[in-house]
């Protein structure tokens, strides 16, 4: 069994060139559409100065990353997050401000949600991630770990902002990115989403919450036409988020996945500036709210389960859709009224 653990960079090396070639020619993670037409650096900085963004989970790796490119293109930027963001408030430390929040805790992303919805932003872009190991995990208000951090605390603090009138510029309507892995394949179970029943599985229930979030980026752009709403799969990139899986950051397996991960995937840098800044600035995305973009910035189908697979043109199912809403509102009410 020890053995099979040693294939799984190579698993994760495959998959990279798969999407590469996948989303280029026309696979299940099919382009809709090619990316926006590039902005030099001179209009990058133009549409970004003066901008407001807001970063949930963006205090490492790759949300990190985005918030620095923000800032170095005169955009404000307010972290938010568990960890204290050194390196990132030394690079930038005039224009990002961090707040601390625990996002394994719904009611601290209610509060968190609600203190911040006082303010306006252009941009608000979730980053949190997790990924449980073998031994599913609760948090202290008995939520399975990875659907509170990766999908549910983005659910009920979009929800506190949206309520506060979210938006800081007349010229275009606010921005909501949602950075997950759109696309996925898989078909989900919602009936029992905290996993309370049903058999423990921690990959199953990360594509659960991929799923989950693809569900919400429609759901919301139905619900609040006055916002522009977006997913985003940044595919492989070399970050830590498989840490935990892989046996933790000091495990030989996790050190075998940095380094495939180093020579197959883009970096951080690379990413963060040619493709989510471009996004995030890009006129052509004012009409295209409920869209899902890959790691080149191409707009890509949303997750299988969400489409009809009897159509070839893209057509969304509404009842899978409502159907994860109404599961995340429950599974949020009961989070919001457990003992603090």
């Amino acid at each position: 069994m020890a053995k099979l653990w040693l294939f799984i960079p190579i698993l994760v090396a495959l998959i990279g060139v798969a999407m590469r070639f996948g989303m280029a020619h026309g696979t299940r993670f099919r382009v809709l559409s090619p990316a926006p037409p590039a902005l030099d650096s001179a209009l990058l900085s133009t549409l970004t100065k003066g901008s407001s963004s807001l970063c949930v989970g963006c205090t490492s790796g790759l949300g990190a990353g985005l918030a620095k490119v923000i800032c170095e293109h005169g955009g404000d930027v307010v972290v938010v997050g568990r960890r204290r963001p050194e390196a990132l408030l030394a690079a930038c430390p005039t224009r990002l401000e961090w707040v601390q929040a625990d996002f394994s805790s719904m009611q601290t992303a209610q509060a968190t949600g609600r203190k911040l919805g006082t303010r306006k932003f252009n941009n608000v872009i979730f980053t949190l991630d997790f990924i449980s190991g073998d031994t599913k995990m609760l948090s202290k208000e008995g939520i399975e770990m990875n659907t509170a951090v990766y999908f549910l605390s983005r659910f009920v603090m979009i929800d506190e902002l949206l309520s506060a009138g979210l938006g800081a510029s007349p010229s275009r309507k606010p921005r909501v990115f949602s950075m997950a892995f759109p696309g996925v394949p898989d078909v989900p179970q919602f009936e029992d989403l905290n996993w309370d029943s049903t058999p423990w599985a921690s990959w199953k229930a990360h594509k659960n919450a991929v799923v989950a979030q693809d569900a919400v980026v429609l759901g919301l752009s139905k619900r609040h036409p006055d916002v522009n709403f977006f997913g985003l799969n940044p595919g492989i990139i070399k970050t830590d988020i498989l840490a935990s899986f892989l046996g933790g950051p000091s495990s030989v397996l996790f050190a075998l996945q940095q380094l495939v991960i180093g020579a197959i995937g883009r970096s951080v840098e690379d990413y963060s500036l040619n493709t989510a800044l471009q996004l995030l600035v890009s006129p052509q995305l004012e009409t295209a709210t409920g869209t899902f973009y890959n790691h080149y910035g191409e707009q890509i189908w949303p997750s299988t389960w969400l489409t009809d697979p009897a159509s070839e043109q893209l057509k969304i199912v509404d009842q899978h859709v409502e159907q994860v809403w109404e599961a995340s509102q429950k599974l949020a009410a009961r989070a919001l009224s457990a003992a603090p």
